[in-house]
């Protein structure tokens, strides 16, 4: 008998714990295609640079030099697949000044190929999959000398209101 009121003093705080549950929405809202919400004009708000050429690689935060009016890149990418800079930033400028842009893949992208008018295509690491409701996307690139990367910088972009 006393092992019976054990078990009920334990499992009624439990069964009174899972019915306080609150209720679940029926409608979750809209689904957001991840990637599908890089299309529009992006302000660039942040850079953080890599050295790859020491033994462990040390970073710098460049935020506040490209956040500097003139200093940072704002490009405009389309739905039908081509982009434009709109202001060229400083530092290295894997950019051009149109082109196109394709994703890894359609669904869930990590990687977006960029190809400046007349040139080969250069493959970045998206730093996050922008969706149609998100301010911030990132994009990853290395810059290489003699075939070998020597550092890695990492854009910040803000969506452009």
């Amino acid at each position: 008998m006393k092992a019976l009121k054990n078990i009920i003093a334990i499992a009624l705080p439990i069964l009174v714990m899972a019915s306080c549950r609150p209720d679940q929405p029926t409608d979750p809202g809209p689904a957001y295609g991840a990637g599908g919400g890089v299309v529009g004009t992006w302000v660039q708000t942040g850079s953080t640079v890599y050295d790859l050429t020491l033994p462990v690689p040390e970073s710098r935060d460049l935020t506040s030099y490209y956040a500097k009016t003139g200093n940072n890149w704002i490009v405009t990418f389309s739905e039908d697949g081509s982009y434009t800079i709109e202001q060229t930033g400083k530092g290295p400028n894997p950019f051009g000044t149109a082109g196109t842009w394709a994703f890894d893949t359609a669904y869930y992208p990590t990687e977006m190929m960029i190809t400046p008018s007349g040139e080969t295509g250069k493959t970045f690491t998206m730093l996050n999959a922008p969706r149609e409701n998100d301010i911030n996307f990132g994009l990853g690139f290395e810059v290489e000398k003699c075939g070998s990367p020597v550092s890695r910088y990492e854009f910040v972009f803000t969506r452009q209101q």
